[in-house]
């Protein structure tokens, strides 16, 4: 495979799609995370940090490809040190969101259930079957209340979508599993259900364009600030939309798990993502493992009229994204 051809810019099934009513959309709290090192990784990470050109990266990433990469051991040791370094952050996720690639879902596991990350839970059955008979006997005490709430923040509503994939095509690390396969391999409580059966985006002769990819990524975050608001205030959690399935109908913080290269073309080059994190150039890209908190929310009038007005023209109005880290 010539590198020109790894390099082209040709589009892939992947389409813009037309902007959403501006008021639907709320500010939240996002968690973003690379997954851990994967098989392709070691060695074109290395020359990364020693200042390989980025056809050299390229080439180790191609030398090293294997399908849907794993990760590797460092990898998985990675998940669960970040999970240990950051608990405080992780314990108040409502919605884990990640990439349907196996090395994404496998670290977003490792991050919110370290000790069996990615095996099933040993006692989810017997977790779920408690809840459901707390829940038929809610409201006769606080405690039994307070019990359901500590479960279901262990274990948050997981879901996969194919916007925060990698940068797609031509690598076959960029390809993932069916879906039932994802079904069999994962934990019980992630939502396959808007994948389709099979890859139907991925290419083996065409790298998807960084344009592209990064508009997946402009995609992505509007649909995680369209998602209803809640408050994570333990006094109104009993009337903030929980259910009997230990799910929030409704959540705030969110930790979404994606990769390198969709997070660098779509937070740092997309025309209507504004990050704001005080960071050089060189320090925007995400190490594997790396978590960085950001508030996000839609650019108004109020806040920026420059910004704001990036996002008009052509007769359609696509709103600006504004990221500002927390630190």
């Amino acid at each position: 495979m010539s590198m020109s051809m790894s390099m082209s810019t040709k589009s892939t099934s992947i389409s813009k799609s037309k902007s959403t009513s501006m008021p639907l959309y709320k500010s939240k709290k996002v968690l973003f995370l690379r997954h851990g090192q994967a098989t392709h990784n070691p060695r074109a990470e290395e020359a990364k940090r020693n200042g390989c050109s980025h056809e050299r990266f390229l080439q180790l990433m191609e030398e090293d490809d294997e399908f849907d990469s794993e990760l590797t051991p460092k990898g998985i040791q990675q998940a669960k040190q970040c999970q240990a370094m950051n608990a405080h952050k992780l314990a108040n996720v409502d919605l884990v969101v990640s990439s349907p690639l196996s090395r994404a879902i496998k670290t977003a596991d490792l991050a919110i259930c370290p000790q069996n990350g990615i095996e099933f839970d040993l006692d989810f059955d017997l977790d779920l079957d408690l809840e459901l008979e707390l829940e038929s006997e809610a409201n006769q005490n606080d405690n039994q209340n307070n019990i359901i709430r500590r479960r279901r923040r262990r274990h948050p509503r997981r879901i996969c979508i194919e916007e925060l994939r990698e940068i797609n095509g031509w690598l076959l690390n960029a390809k993932r599993r069916t879906k039932s396969q994802l079904q069999q391999l994962f934990h019980p409580r992630w939502d396959f259900t808007s994948l389709t059966e099979n890859d139907e985006t991925w290419t083996p002769d065409i790298m998807e364009s960084y344009e592209d990819c990064g508009e997946r990524g402009y995609q992505a975050l509007l649909w995680l600030l369209s998602q209803p608001d809640t408050s994570h205030d333990e006094k109104n959690d009993d009337n903030n939309g929980n259910n009997g399935n230990g799910n929030n109908d409704n959540e705030t913080t969110i930790l979404v798990v994606a990769h390198g290269g969709l997070l660098r073309f779509s937070l740092v080059d997309h025309p209507l993502i504004k990050l704001v994190d005080g960071r050089e150039d060189s320090e925007k890209r995400f190490s594997n493992c790396e978590l960085r908190e950001y508030d996000v929310s839609i650019c108004t009038e109020t806040k920026d009229q420059n910004t704001c007005s990036q996002g008009q023209g052509q007769g359609q109005e696509r709103p600006v994204v504004i990221l500002t880290e927390i630190r």
